[in-house]
């Protein structure tokens, strides 16, 4: 399993960041790696991934959702790359704005060089999220 934790300050109030990404459809306007995000009914999204060998697909839910706080998800069973995580928003010290923390973790796939590489999605997401200011 790849883990990755990612932790960036920005200058906003922490509600509007957290409706920001709970806009599922928003992410792919600062994430490079997605090409799309459709949010289903129920908690549940389809995700599309430029990843190195071609496009990767799943669905997840959303199985934490705390306005203001937390959002958490879980990919579906069938997923091209087996991921869940969380983004958790909290006051920054001394009126700073927002810390917003992401952590996730990827089931690693396999390394055949047509498969998905869920190493390079995961750092694309820490390299991107400092964007978001």
């Amino acid at each position: 399993m790849l883990h990755v934790i990612k932790s960036v300050t920005v200058n906003r109030p922490r509600q509007e960041l957290y409706e920001f990404w709970r806009d599922l459809e928003r992410l792919p306007t600062f994430m490079i790696h997605l090409k799309a995000v459709t949010e289903r009914e129920d908690r549940r999204s389809h995700w599309v991934v430029n990843a190195p060998g071609g496009l990767v697909e799943w669905d997840a839910e959303i199985i934490d959702d705390r306005a203001g706080e937390i959002i958490s998800w879980q990919s579906l069973e069938g997923s091209d790359v087996p991921n869940g995580g969380s983004v958790r928003f909290t006051d920054a010290p001394a009126d700073r704005g927002t810390e917003v923390h992401v952590d996730l973790h990827f089931v690693q796939a396999s390394t055949q060089a047509s498969g998905p590489r869920p190493a390079v999605i995961s750092i694309n997401v820490s390299l991107t999220l400092s964007t978001v200011s």
